[in-house]
């Protein structure tokens, strides 16, 4: 008996460390995507420690393997195979977040696959803790920073100091400040909550501690950036902006920060629970054929790459023009220089238009993308309506434009302020295959369906700006492109034809 279990891992282990490899490779371009991530953002650092804190956890708990017997599971293979094909319509538009949660998926189905649920069910935390090495969580930023800033003024308030809020500026008698990206927490909220569920899973076993832990360490994240920020803030004002204006202020963040999750940690100490328990494995799983198996989970790690390739031609070289869009009376064309740059990154062409009303000038950017590829598509978290060097976000928010003749529009609206006090009003949305959309996942969906279609979706994205005149506020700013799109939408939707390669 004991002879026949050893030949059983023995041989399952061969099948799993060959079926790891193929994956690897056949799969690295995903990999070496979300290691980029982990190195250029500090955000995703301890990615590179997700895997080795799994392997830890089930070798901690590698006195079970004695009461296991590994055994292949058809159902999981299919499984796997869906996750396969998750990966490549997620890889055909280029969504690389669904790509890399795909991918982790199929690491962890490798291992119900090939040695069967007993064992998956016994490592089922250490396997679900991968999940921590997909790059998530950046959505959550804009409402990090609104918290922040809302939180950071209500302080400020209760200590008895003017304060004034403008979005994400905050305006204080010795000066000003700003709610950027990097004060948004995200770095302490993203990296607590993969620590404190490692910690939450080591010092407890009962499900109800190990959920209130990881849940009162995310709120923990964000009230202690909260009071960072406002730290930071009152260090600058008590000291007449001497302090905590530069580099500084990220070290007393951090030092702050270290100290509330140490503390957090020792409390959590008192009410951890003892060592559960060897478990008892089900034993009523009936096992699958090895062969149909193993062929289902070959379709899967091979089949599908191979399919994307197929269905990915080469980006063919194509001559595109797009229609110039032409001014509609009262308004004419400007020789105005926007002084405008938006961050449109890897558009096949662009385009700068500038059009004048009284004293009233909307400028028009348009970002044209014929063959999209990684870096170089559509939708892009790194893509902004605007300089970031140059200008500071105020608020961001979807707003419905009534167009006339019961036509609406939803666009992505951004107020902006300069360092010198100019303000500005952005308006962007996408257009796929002729439809105006302004939701990114509505976009992908549109450019997915066109590949199926065996179309090449004309897809761009339309941006149009008006800056605050003296005297006006951003309502006004906003009521300018109002009444230049009711007059110009047509134009601009019309402005995506496609010539024909000659």
């Amino acid at each position: 008996m004991i002879l026949n279990k050893m030949t059983a891992w023995q041989r399952q282990t061969a099948l799993f460390l060959a079926a790891s490899l193929i994956l690897i490779g056949v799969f690295w371009p995903t990999f070496d995507a979300m290691m980029a991530i982990w190195m250029r953002s500090g955000t995703f650092t301890h990615g590179f420690m997700i895997f080795p804190m799994s392997c830890f956890l089930i070798w901690e708990r590698r006195r079970y393997f004695d009461a296991l017997v590994p055994q292949v599971s058809l159902v999981s293979a299919v499984l796997f195979l869906g996750c396969s094909l998750l990966w490549l319509l997620a890889a055909l538009i280029d969504v690389l977040v669904v790509q890399q949660f795909a991918l982790v998926s199929m690491m962890i189905l490798l291992v119900s696959t090939l040695f069967g649920w007993q064992v998956f069910y016994t490592f089922l935390f250490p396997l679900m803790y991968l999940y921590f090495m997909v790059p998530f969580g950046e959505f959550l930023v804009p409402r990090l920073m609104e918290f922040t800033a809302i939180f950071t003024v209500k302080m400020v308030q209760l200590s008895d100091i003017p304060v004034f809020q403008d979005g994400l500026m905050i305006s204080l008698p010795t000066g000003e400040w700003q709610v950027v990206e990097a004060c948004s927490g995200i770095r302490y909220l993203i990296a607590l909550l993969a620590l404190g569920t490692f910690y939450a899973y080591s010092q407890y076993t009962l499900l109800w501690k190990r959920l209130l832990f990881v849940i009162l360490c995310f709120g923990v994240a964000v009230l202690a950036n909260g009071l960072r920020a406002y730290g930071i803030v009152m260090i600058g004002h008590l000291s007449g902006m001497k302090y905590a204006t530069g580099v500084d202020h990220l070290v007393y963040g951090w030092v702050f920060f270290g100290v509330l999750c140490l503390l957090l940690f020792w409390l959590g100490r008192y009410w951890q629970d003892p060592v559960e328990a060897n478990p008892i494995p089900a034993t009523n799983i009936r096992p699958s054929a090895l062969m149909p198996t193993v062929f289902v989970l070959l379709v899967g790690l091979v089949g599908m790459p191979v399919l994307l390739s197929q269905l990915r031609q080469a980006p063919s070289s194509v001559d595109v023009t797009i229609a110039p869009i032409v001014a509609k009376a009262p308004w004419v064309e400007s020789t105005s220089n926007p002084a405008w740059s938006p961050r449109f990154q890897g558009a096949n062409q662009s385009f700068y238009y500038a059009f004048r009303q009284e004293n009233q000038q909307v400028d028009v950017f348009l970002a044209y993308y014929y063959a999209q590829t990684q870096e170089a598509e559509l939708i892009n978290s790194k893509h902004r309506p605007y300089d970031a060097t140059q200008w500071q976000r105020v608020s961001k928010q979807v707003q419905t434009v009534d167009l006339g003749n019961t036509q609406s529009l939803e666009v992505t609206e951004t107020r902006l302020k300069s360092p010198l006090g100019q303000e500005r009003v952005i308006w962007h949305w996408y257009v796929v295959g002729g439809y105006a959309v302004n939701q990114p996942l509505w976009a992908k969906m549109l450019e997915l369906l066109a590949i199926f279609q065996g179309n090449s979706a004309q897809s761009g994205v339309l941006v149009v700006k008006a800056d605050v005149l003296a005297g006006q506020t951003m309502e006004d700013a906003s009521a300018a492109l109002l009444v230049f799109m009711q007059s110009h939408f047509l134009r601009l939707m019309q402005s995506f034809i496609e010539v024909e390669p000659e």
